[in-house]
């Protein structure tokens, strides 16, 4: 291993390198004030500052006499440069040990980022970790000669690093290293007196039997009282005393296996066995997993599969998605080989990372291989029922709910099958959370909390996530439970290390202070969430939909569109369209003119009138607003309304074919800043209009009229109904496609939309004023069959059917130039001298009335020509 006098250092191999015990060598030959930081230092979780602040003092150097700034005050807000005076006095080492899980803790992380970049003349920084660290410019550091990298290769055991290290143990040392050494000495490395023992016995000072007698004295005394678990070598509280034996941790585990199992603990079986055992946490399965992936010989592919696939499963866990490709990918030349269940794995895993990142047909392309597969063991199996979950998630993303609850209910029946009591509640919660997004009542056991904490650790999380979903998103809020169930799902993540679970609790909280008007809160946290989010995944949009809702409510609309928009291009072009209707019902909100996308087959309004099917009762709901609001329900008028803000729910969803966001309608119904106490209120009147459609509907059954998908209600355009309005505006555009090629058919269509307009839209203004351009849009389509049909009886002989029609302009808008043209026209077809006379007194008396002026110069001119023709 060379030497570099770079102030920054990285080293980067597997576990059993030395990593640890060369920057103990650093520290011991620095001269100046030395920083040591380490993963049994600092977990994930710990307070970085703290620490610090902790570290400076032991090394003399107090950060206090920074001002008297808070510690993170000092360091995120001053460059490093200009830290406090006292730590320009005297060289500073840096040491990070087991970066791979430092990394996790984001205030160390971004203090890290910011260090290397403004690196202090005085202050040199040595990094070591198990795998490549990515978030770190460490190209670009060592092309500029700043930095110094050493990984496996650097760190092996070469002739040189041999010659130094029997050097520093007082041995002349003349042989030549051989592979074998070399093997042997990995063994050793981090121990000091375990290379003295093997060197002096290479050199002839020891025979084999000597050597093996007094090396495994040494380990005996070293781990005296762990003979019979070697496992609470992994206990942190032990590091002291290993330390002592001058044993970095990472030579722990190699040198007991060589101490108990001599030929077994080399096997890559062996590791894979132990890092099975359900008491690990995952960083120690990992390692463990890591040890017996480099084990694996060429022959042991099926084994290499069993481990590739189980990495990735730890990968996906601390959300390392770079290492969990790499893995699955490394994986897949060896499935032919593999056994079923590692087949199943790696099926399982590759579809459920290409639905997370919304790759669907993929996703079920390797479901339908997961599900072909001869499933020979009890965990084949459960992967299966896995894979039917998994389908029903991507259907759920793709807005397939009537999928979604097939898939469920189909690993429901193999959980059954399997008595698997675990996979039976976690699938009841999903069914119910399903429900509560189709506006369905919720029917779980009042204990459902109690059985969730009975749950194994590792089961809990997804489990408390999805509660907290259903009391939150469903159609019946309940914000103080769902705070308290998104702590344990906090709490149990954290217990486990699941990195994954940090951005979408982010997310969830986010949604929390919005509802309690925290905004600046909420957008801080969905931020964060959408950082630590790949931006191809559907976590990532769906952080996106929730950051643009609030936007939204904090008044930042142009924000709140823009992001909208992106959502929704992203979930077209994906086939998200779970998505797609909530983004798309937020945006038509914000701006009714907006164009909408197409709409999926899936949830598109019908446009003809209905037709009843064979099990109709012959009464379809009837509603009226042409002429008066009137509802019939069954046959009968509806005369009582417990609530009259249900009409204007029931309008303003008739009037929004692709559904309202529920906020979105909370806030046009209440017009308060109250987000939570607006949507109880909605909730109020989403009952009492429901009740008046379906008098006879039980407390538990779906609502056959007014539906709840996906955070937005509309109204079912696939029940038996009739709308006059849906009606008018059918027959105006089938007059608009035949007028000027059908004139018959045309005027077929423009008589009947003439017959249903009755009078203007919702005429009670105490309940039509949130509606006007809709009734002036109506008012104008009817002035326009007015004015084409008038003509047309006329040239077929109808002056009587014409004139009729002239009155009813006239009775919409008295001085209606429309109108008395057509009534002087039809005057003279009939050569009434007296009536043209008659229609031309009115029309002054009228405009004299109305306006207080003569009729236009048009009409006048019309009504000289007329006279003369008739004289």
């Amino acid at each position: 291993m060379s030497e570099s006098q770079a102030p920054l250092t990285f080293l980067v191999a597997p576990g059993g390198y030395g990593k640890t015990l060369y920057l103990k060598q650093q520290a011991e030959a620095f001269q100046g004030a030395v920083f040591w930081l380490d993963a049994l230092r600092l977990p994930a979780n710990t307070d970085f500052w703290q620490v610090l602040r902790a570290q400076a003092e032991v090394a003399g150097l107090p950060l206090d006499e920074c001002a008297g700034q808070a510690t993170d005050q000092i360091i995120s807000q001053t460059a490093p440069q200009n830290w406090p005076a006292a730590w320009s006095k005297q060289a500073v080492l840096f040491l990070l040990d087991d970066w791979h899980v430092l990394e996790q803790n984001r205030p160390l992380a971004h203090f890290v980022a910011r260090l290397l970049s403004e690196l202090p003349a005085q202050m040199s920084v040595s990094l070591s970790t198990r795998r490549r660290p990515d978030q770190l410019p460490l190209a670009a550091l060592c092309a500029a000669g700043k930095g110094h990298y050493l990984d496996a290769e650097a760190l092996a055991w070469t002739d040189a690093r041999l010659a130094a290290q029997a050097q520093v143990l007082g041995l002349s040392l003349d042989l030549q290293l051989q592979d074998r050494d070399r093997q042997n000495l990995n063994l050793y490395q981090g121990w000091p007196l375990g290379c003295a023992l093997y060197l002096r016995q290479r050199q002839g000072e020891l025979t084999e039997s000597a050597f093996s007698t007094l090396l495994n004295q040494a380990i005996d005394q070293v781990f005296a009282d762990v003979a019979d678990d070697w496992q609470t070598l992994i206990d942190p509280s032990r590091e002291a005393e290993l330390r002592a034996w001058q044993l970095a941790p990472d030579q722990w585990l190699p040198l007991w296996r060589k101490r108990l199992f001599s030929h077994f603990l080399l096997s890559a079986q062996h590791w894979l066995m132990r890092a099975l055992q359900p008491e690990n946490s995952p960083l120690q399965s990992q390692v463990l997993l890591e040890r017996g992936l480099a084990l694996c010989k060429p022959a042991e592919a099926p084994l290499r599969l069993s481990i590739l696939t189980r990495l990735a499963h730890f990968a996906s866990l601390e959300a390392r998605w770079e290492d969990l490709d790499k893995a699955l990918t490394e994986a897949e030349p060896l499935l032919e080989v593999g056994y079923a269940v590692d087949r199943a794995a790696w099926y399982y895993q590759k579809a459920n990372r290409a639905r997370q990142c919304c790759r669907y047909a993929e996703a079920e392309q390797y479901l339908q291989a997961l599900f072909g597969l001869r499933a020979d063991s009890k965990a084949a199996l459960n992967l299966q029922a896995r894979g039917h979950i998994l389908r029903g998630l991507s259907a759920y993303q793709q807005g397939d709910y009537a999928l979604t609850r097939r898939s469920y209910e189909q690993a429901q029946i193999l959980a059954e099958a399997d008595k698997n009591t675990q996979m039976l509640l976690e699938l009841s919660i999903m069914l119910a959370f399903l429900d509560a997004l189709q506006g369905d009542e919720v029917n779980l056991p009042e204990d459902i909390l109690s059985q969730v904490a009975e749950q194994s650790l590792a089961a809990q999380p997804m489990m408390w996530l999805n509660l907290t979903f259903l009391r939150i998103l469903g159609e019946h809020l309940d914000l103080k439970l769902g705070k308290d169930i998104l702590e344990r799902v906090r709490d149990t993540s954290r217990q486990l290390n699941w990195h994954f679970m940090v951005p979408l609790i982010a997310d969830v909280e986010a949604r929390l202070w919005r509802f309690h008007q925290a905004y600046d809160s909420a957008r801080k946290l969905h931020e964060e969430a959408l950082q630590q989010l790949a931006e191809n995944t559907f976590e990532h949009l769906h952080a996106s939909l929730n950051l643009a809702l609030t936007c939204s409510r904090q008044g930042d609309s142009e924000q709140a569109i823009a992001l909208l928009r992106e959502v929704l291009l992203r979930a077209e072009s994906s086939g998200s369209f779970s998505l797609l209707r909530e983004a798309r019902a937020a945006l038509q909100a914000l701006v009714p003119a907006e164009p909408l996308t197409p709409t999926p087959a899936l949830e598109r309004p019908r446009s003809p009138a209905p037709v009843l099917g064979a099990g109709s009762t012959g009464k379809p709901l009837k509603l009226s607003l042409l002429g008066g609001f009137q509802l019939e329900v069954q046959g009968e008028t509806v005369s009582h309304w417990p609530r009259k803000k249900a009409r204007h729910i029931l309008v303003h969803l008739l009037f929004h074919p692709h559904g309202l966001h529920r906020e979105s309608l909370a806030d046009w119904l209440s017009g308060s800043d109250e987000l939570e106490q607006a949507l109880r209120q909605l909730d109020v009147h989403i009952h009492s209009l429901r009740k008046v459609l379906e008098p006879e509907r039980k407390g538990k059954q779906a609502s056959e009229y007014i539906h709840f998908h996906d955070a937005c209600y509309s109204f079912n355009w696939h029940c038996e109904y009739v709308w006059d309005v849906e009606l008018f505006n059918s027959a105006y555009q089938q007059w608009l496609k035949l007028k000027d090629s059908a004139v018959e058919q045309a005027y077929s269509a423009a008589n009947e939309a003439l017959t249903l307009y009755k009078g203007a839209f919702l005429p009670e203004l105490d309940f039509a004023d949130y509606w006007m351009a809709e009734r002036e849009g109506l008012e104008r389509r009817m002035g326009d069959l007015i004015q084409w049909s008038i003509p047309y009886l006329c040239q077929q002989q109808q002056p009587e059917q014409a004139e009729e029609l002239a009155n009813r302009l006239l009775s919409q808008d008295a001085c209606s130039e429309s109108g008395f043209a057509a009534l002087l026209e039809i005057a003279a077809m009939r050569k009434s001298l007296s009536r043209l006379k008659k229609i031309q007194a009115q029309m002054e008396e009228t405009f004299e009335r109305e306006w207080g002026m003569s009729p236009p110069a048009e009409l006048e001119s019309l009504y000289q020509k007329l006279e003369k023709s008739l004289t």
